[in-house]
This record gives C-alpha cells, structure tokens and sequence, in this order.
C-alpha cells in the first residue's frame, strides 16, 4: 500500500459516501450483501476507503437499507427521471460545509489505496470543483472526489439542467480526469453479474 503524504492526516481526509442505490436487477441480490471470498462487497469497499476518510456514510434508496450502525443518506428527490447522478447530489448535499467528498459504487471491489490522494492532487492542481478516476480510455462516473465548492454547480447541471448522464455531467463539471494503472487488473471493475463475481473470485485467487 503506497505511503499517504503527511497532509492526508485523519481531519484533511474527505468524506466518503459508498452509493449502493442501485436495482441490481442483474446479479439477482442485494450488491452489498454479496460475498466475495469471504467477505460482502460492502466490508470490501468500506475496508479500502476507511484509510482514506475520516467518515463513511452510504446513500440508498429507503430509509432502513443501510447496514446497521452506518449513516444512511436517501436518494435526492428532485423531478423527472432517476438515476445514480441524484445519489452523486444527495451525498453532495450531505457533505455540504463539511469539506470535500469521496464517492465510489458499492461494486468495485479493488479501489485503489492512493484513490482519494491522488483524486485530491488533481482537484487542488488544477483548481477544479471535482476529479474522476480513468482506466484506460474509461471514464468510472461514480468514482470521484468533489471540492467543497463543487454542490452549486452540481445543482445547476443535475436539477436545473435536468442532467442525468454521468459522462455529461463531468464534462459540465470539467472534472479532472485521473488515470490509473490496469497492470494488475482494472482497479474499478464493478461486479454486475454473476459472471463478474466469478472473474473477480478467480482474480483473487490468483493474487494469494
């Protein structure tokens, strides 16, 4: 696990809020109650952002979802169609005056230990309201970190604008993009179905 800069201490950590909102008509259950050699993909995406927040909370879709003791934030109700982007604005919303913001789906199993660190950097660099991690050629809408600044803009483009499309609303949003290495698989392969829990299964296992 790569070293975190000394300025990643506990109280300048982000917040980080895990979106598990989704229908998960695909995998057929629950994604966060999922097991994957051993463990839920819930405890697997809380153990990889714990190091790098000072808090975690999750945004579902009613009251009641979220695993006992974790704070539960409920999906934005604003009108026309649904979508993750409103999970992405109610976190917002929750994390508002209280610094910047972490968010990742509650699929993706292999985050990386530097995510926040390096999602950060770019935000700070290049004085923007959000990043968004790459692989590849591949924008993950759902992974990124937001600037304090970030909800009023977001508010324009998703509310105002109507906005739904994760790719379009970071380009709104001029969202730094930060590319990560696929040297040792695609750090944010999300699980959608059974197919995928297998691969990622046999990608563990060839990691031991």
């Amino acid at each position: 696990m790569p070293d975190l800069p000394p300025t990643a201490s506990a109280a300048n950590r982000p917040l980080g809020v895990i979106l598990m909102g989704g229908e998960s008509r695909r995998m057929g259950a629950p994604k966060a109650a999922i097991q994957l050699a051993g463990q839920t993909l819930f405890e697997r995406t809380v153990a990889a952002l714990e190091p790098q927040c000072r808090e975690i909370a999750v945004v579902v879709r009613e009251k009641g979802q979220a695993p006992a003791g974790v704070e539960e934030i409920i999906d934005a109700e604003v009108p026309g169609a649904g979508g993750p982007l409103l999970g992405v604005l109610a976190a917002l919303r929750w994390a508002a005056g209280q610094g910047s913001l972490l968010t990742t789906p509650v699929d993706t199993p292999f985050l990386p230990a530097d995510l926040a660190v390096r999602l950060e950097g770019a935000v700070a660099q290049n004085n923007a309201h959000s990043a968004v991690a790459m692989s590849k050629d591949r924008m993950h809408g759902l992974t990124a970190l937001f600037a304090p600044a970030a909800l009023p803009p977001a508010e324009q483009i998703i509310v105002e604008r109507g906005e739904r499309m994760l790719q379009a609303f970071h380009l709104q949003m001029a969202s730094s993009p930060v590319r990560f290495s696929t040297d040792d698989g695609d750090p944010f392969a999300n699980l959608n179905d059974p197919s995928d829990l297998a691969a990622a299964e046999n990608r563990l296992s060839s990691q031991i």
